[in-house]
């Protein structure tokens, strides 16, 4: 259904009133670490909070994955060519409506880590400054007592975005968010691609006495992808490159950040083998909350659930 008038919208924000002030949810928050659980079911039919968002944003389909994913691209994907910091939020009138079911979602805060020790901690490949929040969260979870064996990165060889990841600003960044070991010699040290970007931000790392350090470090640097066109390695093409190399099945927490936790949690939940055990967590959104990212992210989720 389509709210279009003013007393179905009154309805509506009752209806949702109500059930977001019921003791029976579905899911409370981290009560499932499979993210994509709190928008669709089991049988991949969309959860009860999922359907009055989708009603909220006037998505219209069909009642299965298939056309769900058509119109949720359609809709609600950043357009072909551009990055999620380079669009403008289209849908910020929204904001104060769609916040709330963001929040169900487990989109803008931070999820943490439900266990105590996994095998690998595997953070996932970012530009430059999301590589040193996922960092400088990844070592306040070390904070809470989370062991760990082996530290994986998975990044790739694409060439770094001079606007963005300029390594006099990702260096500030560095010395504002992350303990730095002394007496480093940093001139003449120029990363220029994610995979050398992540070796620069964590070699500057000085682990605490109380920190535990990792026992291996690998760096996945996964090549450029040549399929008709070249493009930059995704999510998934670096967990393959990982997995490429016949890692022992264990326990993995994957480090990302809001609000890609829930799409990434399910890309790397459809491509693992069975025998791993997965987790994905990652800090807040900081700063003011671009809609149309999330909505972009909720989209690249369910096409990912529906094609891998």
């Amino acid at each position: 259904m389509v709210y279009t008038h003013k007393k179905d919208m009154f309805f509506f924000f009752l209806v949702l009133n109500l059930f977001f002030s019921s003791q029976t949810l579905p899911i409370t928050p981290q009560e499932n670490t499979i993210r994509i659980r709190t928008i669709l079911d089991e049988s991949e039919d969309p959860t009860t909070p999922f359907k009055l968002f989708l009603s909220l944003l006037k998505i219209q389909y069909k009642n299965d994955l298939e056309s769900l994913v058509k119109a949720t691209q359609e809709k609600w994907l950043r357009p072909k060519g551009k990055e999620r910091w380079q669009i403008e939020d289209k849908f910020s009138d929204k904001k104060d409506h769609t916040v709330p079911f963001l929040n169900y979602f487990e989109m803008i805060k931070t999820i943490q880590a439900k266990d105590k020790e996994y095998e690998y901690v595997i953070i996932l490949g970012a530009y430059g400054p999301g590589l040193v929040k996922r960092i400088s969260f990844f070592l306040k979870e070390l904070n809470r007592s989370i062991k760990y064996k082996q530290l994986v990165f998975l990044t790739s060889a694409r060439k770094l975005v001079p606007d963005m990841e300029n390594t006099k600003e990702v260096q500030a960044l560095i010395d504002k968010q992350l303990p730095k070991k002394n007496n480093l010699n940093l001139h003449n040290i120029e990363p220029t691609t994610e995979t050398e970007m992540a070796q620069f931000i964590f070699d500057q790392i000085e682990f605490p006495n109380e920190l535990q350090e990792p026992v291996t470090v690998t760096f996945v640097d996964t090549p450029l992808q040549k399929n008709g066109h070249v493009r930059r390695a995704n999510t998934a093409d670096t967990l393959k490159e990982w997995l490429i190399t016949n890692p022992q099945p264990g326990s993995c927490l994957f480090i990302s950040n809001q609000p890609f936790v829930m799409y990434q949690d399910t890309i790397i939940r459809k491509l693992i083998p069975k025998d791993f055990i997965v987790e994905t967590i990652g800090p807040e959104i900081q700063g003011d909350i671009n809609i149309w990212v999330c909505l972009d992210s909720i989209a690249r989720t369910l096409y990912s659930k529906y094609m891998y």
